[in-house]
């Protein structure tokens, strides 16, 4: 992927990468791993991508960063292809339908 342009993401602050990334109480969740939470933490434009085979963890990512990085009030918009690619961004802050 290769924009045209940057465009800044108004994402949380990402969490300390030593943290456990599951919300308090949260025993159901999978865990992430260290690549998951690099990626979660490294998020900088309004359009991210996450690629990689089956079986890497691109969905347990995308859990991740919606909670820890969509700010409060915001939504994401998620689209997945058969190419294994995820992409995504979060929504404008205008009030959902």
């Amino acid at each position: 992927m290769q924009p045209q342009y940057d465009v800044p993401g108004d994402w949380a602050p990402p969490p300390p990468m030593e943290n456990d990334f599951n919300l308090p109480g949260d025993t159901r969740s999978p865990a992430a791993n260290d690549s998951q939470k690099l990626a979660v933490c490294s998020l900088n434009y309004a359009l991210e991508k996450i690629q990689g085979p089956p079986g890497t963890g691109k969905s347990t990512t995308i859990y991740h960063i919606i909670n820890q990085r969509v700010p409060p009030g915001r939504g994401l918009h998620s689209s997945t292809f058969q190419l294994n690619l995820s992409l995504f961004g979060h929504t404008s802050p205008y009030p959902p339908i």
